[in-house]
């Protein structure tokens, strides 16, 4: 049995893929109770009007479904990956544009912004980019790969 030079490239883009998403999976958790213990105390540091405090709340629930939705995302990522089937990761390659504009949010629009959102912004859209470029390139070889194998 010879080893085709595509299937250990999409092997070595597994792998890749793979380790990403536990880095980001990592990421995403210390990431949303970072988020989560910053905001617990800018509500008592920082003067909230009684009318930011209704955006406030708002800022913490889309926090939580930040976290949620990334670990949906990263689910299909993984499973898609290890399963070798392009569905799973077309969705979570979908999901990556409400992540994309959870972060650029934290990133610039919350009420108070932090360095410690704009550094932990910056880091999930960094890995979410490495994933979508990662995501893309193993999508087009799971795409491929049967097409090689019949000739």
């Amino acid at each position: 049995n010879r080893v085709s030079p595509s299937s250990v490239l999409g092997k070595i883009q597994f792998s890749r893929v793979e380790r990403l998403l536990e880095q980001h999976c990592l990421n995403a958790f210390k990431s949303t109770t970072a988020d989560s213990l910053l905001h617990e105390r800018l509500g008592t540091w920082l003067p909230y009007g009684e009318a930011l405090w209704g955006l406030y709340a708002l800022e913490i629930i889309v926090l939580f479904l930040l976290g949620v939705l990334e670990y949906a995302r990263l689910f299909l990522g993984s499973k898609g990956n290890k399963t070798e089937r392009a569905a799973p990761l077309i969705w979570g390659l979908v999901l990556c544009i409400p992540s994309l504009v959870a972060f650029v949010y934290y990133m610039r629009l919350q009420i108070y912004v932090t360095r410690a959102d704009v550094v932990l912004s910056a880091i999930g859209i960094t890995y979410i980019s490495l994933e979508v470029l990662l995501g893309l390139l193993t999508i087009a070889t799971f795409v491929k790969a049967p097409a090689q194998r019949m000739t």
